[in-house]
């Protein structure tokens, strides 16, 4: 017996029934709330894909399924992919299970009392009417009637574009496909499993790994599988970025064998190609990730190498956002912590990061330096505190203490005449016990009367600062500051000290304009780690829009752990110490991998961003819309402890905004107008 309760279908000691929203994960224990139905509503624009989820659960009897067949929606929108839910374990001993492989659907069983769910995404072709579309999803069981679910998806008049705005840029580790599939040499045939699983998720990948795609064949470089490679991933996935990067070891396969005769004629080549196919635009060069500091002139060296071997080509890095590299790169992609909104708008339009003191320095030494926590290559030194940038800083290596204090000093060129001077602190990195030592000869040091105001930080990105006055005008060749405690108990840290005036903004220089990526490859937020929060991976491009960040170079695609193959042994094989998926978002499977639920809402995300950039376009033509669907186009960044005091809100933000930008565009596509639409709630992020 079948009946209607509430807008679930139940049958009566028997089956249940509903869909979910993709944004939320579904396990094998999870119930249908008193608001789960039995059909879904969609919102896409032209050219976007939307999933939702199908959930079954079963009785004390269990349920045997047999298809969940893939029929078109209507005349115009053709039928979904269905993938089977898996799931992987968060812990060495299996016991937390997180839904993210999306597997083939195959004849299924749900074990008595327990769920299983089903991936639906409809691809909205470019050209389907705006407007209302519907239809319905069947699951075919073994016996009894057939389920199903009613799917309604609302078209918006406005489409996608055919090249993603978001840059994506992952690498595609050749080595752990070649071991789970068996593949040797590179051959294309056996690779488009890989580059057909690609499509439809509008990520970009490095093909190149420093491999046998390119050779030197007697001294002459050989591409031409790499472009047969590209060629075909490209007519599959369509990818808005065209890595000519040999993975971690930027150029040096080429350079290490045939210097620069190898590197040059690599480029010309790739570059007259690329422009025969019309891609040009799209191809940058992973150099290389910057390494340790005292490395660094052999990172610019690499870089200024590809620079001269093709001018025009634009070079993409790793690391920090310093002064000593923004004139080697085109694109920098850095953790967000350090995507100041400030550095990048500098960067942006062209400006340094750093402008000259107001009084020169003939020496900047410190007790000590240290490594910032979670940083691998940025190593501070003294210097970093009175460079006119205030993105760089000093750290201590250890703390302040009353019998070992930690001090940095300046010796200027020229004698300072000031009654004033400033310290300002990199967060949490503040001290409030400090001594002032004076010097007229730049050698010779003695206290000074100093007295202290503290001022806290009056915006999110700013820093606490000190202001020191003297008790009479000094003139001095030398300053020392002794440091003896901190505020937290740990090190002492300055961004910029400041002696009666500010560096001035006539010297700040004028460089080629820098495009500011996310490094997603650091454990912060938002983050692409199983087990982190379902809403992350789609919200990493609503934060990069609203710091001004155009890109985001992922951790991997394919970094599959050792042993793992495409039997699907890897659902109960160990995963390695540290493991926690950000290095890939399929998985092995048969005949071709599997996509994840995080590459899923990844793509979700990236389309979100087109929906940013047109709502942004429409303000500026159309003053009347919405205001909260404007609100969702804004520029104001978040700070990350902001970000993560509530993730649930976020995601009711980003999938309220989803449907209220699209209806406000299509009412500007329809009328000219945006018109006001009634407020919802989670609007406000």
């Amino acid at each position: 017996m079948m009946m209607l309760a509430g807008a679930m279908f139940f049958l009566f000691g028997a089956t249940q029934i509903w869909t979910e929203s993709s944004s939320v994960n579904v396990f094998p224990d999870t119930v249908p709330q008193g608001s789960a139905k039995a059909s879904v509503r969609l919102y896409a624009s032209q050219g976007e894909a939307e999933s939702f989820q199908l959930c079954l659960r079963a009785d004390a009897k269990g349920f045997r399924g047999r298809d969940i067949p893939a029929r078109p929606l209507d005349k115009q929108i053709g039928p979904p992919r269905i993938h089977a839910v898996g799931y992987i374990s968060l812990d060495k001993d299996q016991q937390r299970q997180w839904p993210d492989p999306l597997l083939p659907v195959e004849p299924f069983d749900v074990p008595p009392k327990q769920t299983r769910v089903f991936w639906v995404t409809y691809a909205v072709p470019r050209d389907a009417k705006p407007g209302l579309h519907t239809g319905k999803v069947d699951v075919v069981s073994d016996a009894g009637p057939r389920l199903s679910v009613d799917v309604t998806i609302e078209v918006f008049a406005f489409a996608q574009p055919e090249v993603a705005s978001f840059r994506t840029l992952f690498p595609l580790d050749r080595h752990a496909f070649e071991r789970a599939y068996g593949i040797e040499g590179v051959a294309l045939e056996p690779w488009k499993a890989v580059y057909d699983a690609l499509a439809g998720y509008k990520v970009s990948s490095s093909l190149w790994d420093g491999g046998g795609l390119v050779r030197l064949i007697d001294g002459k470089v050989d591409a031409s599988a790499f472009q047969e490679h590209l060629d075909y991933a490209m007519s599959r996935a369509n990818m808005a970025v065209i890595d000519l990067g040999g993975g971690r070891g930027g150029m040096a396969p080429l350079e290490a064998t045939a210097g620069e005769g190898g590197l040059q004629p690599y480029l010309e080549g790739m570059h007259a190609w690329l422009d025969a196919k019309g891609w040009l635009d799209r191809a940058c060069v992973s150099v290389v990730d910057f390494a340790a500091r005292d490395r660094w002139p052999q990172t610019r060296d690499a870089l200024f190498r590809v620079k001269r071997a093709d001018p025009a080509m634009p070079r993409l890095a790793i690391g920090q956002p310093h002064p000593y590299f923004e004139r080697f790169v085109e694109i920098l992609a850095v953790p967000l912590r350090d995507a100041h909104p400030f550095a990048v708008a500098r960067w942006r339009e062209g400006m340094s990061l750093a402008a000259q003191p107001a009084h020169l320095a003939a020496r900047v030494a410190a007790s000590s330096s240290g490594i910032p926590p979670g940083e691998k290559n940025y190593a501070s030194l003294p210097g970093d505190a009175y460079d006119g940038c205030l993105h760089t800083y000093w750290r201590s290596d250890r703390p302040p203490a009353r019998s070992s204090p930690q001090w940095i000093e300046i010796a200027f060129d020229e004698p300072v005449d000031t009654d004033e001077f400033y310290i300002g602190w990199k967060t949490g990195l503040e001290s409030a016990d400090i001594e002032t030592l004076c010097s007229y000869n730049g050698e010779t040091f003695s206290p000074a009367r100093v007295r202290w105001r503290h001022h806290v930080a009056q915006d999110s990105f700013e820093d606490n600062w000190s202001e020191g006055e003297f008790r009479f005008k000094k003139t001095f060749r030398g300053i020392r500051l002794v440091f003896r405690g901190s505020v937290q108990g740990g090190s002492v840290g300055i961004r910029e000290l400041e002696f009666g005036h500010a560096p001035s903004p006539d010297t700040i220089e004028r460089i080629k304009p820098v495009s500011v990526w996310m490094d997603a490859s650091v454990a912060a937020p938002p983050s692409l780690a199983l087990g982190a929060h379902p809403i992350e991976a789609r919200l990493a491009p609503w934060v990069c829009w609203r710091y001004g960040v155009t890109g985001l170079r992922g951790p991997g695609l394919t970094g599959w752990p050792d042993g793992w193959t495409t039997d699907g042994a890897w659902t109960s094989a160990p995963r390695q110490e540290n493991d926690d998926g950000c290095q890939y978002l399929y998985y092995p499977a048969p005949e071709k991998p599997a996509p994840s639920i995080r590459l899923e809402r990844l793509r979700d995300g990236i389309e979100d961003y087109e929906y940013l950039v047109a709502m942004e376009k429409a303000l500026q033509e159309n003053p009347d819309v919405d205001p909260l669907a404007a609100r969702c186009s804004s520029r104001q960044p978040f700070p990350l402890d902001r970000l993560l005091a509530d993730l649930d809100a976020q995601a009711r933000f980003v999938v309220d905004g989803h449907t209220r930008m699209g209806r406000a565009l299509t009412r500007i596509a329809k009328t000219g107008k945006a018109g006001k639409v009634a407020a919802s709630p989670g609007m406000t992020p």
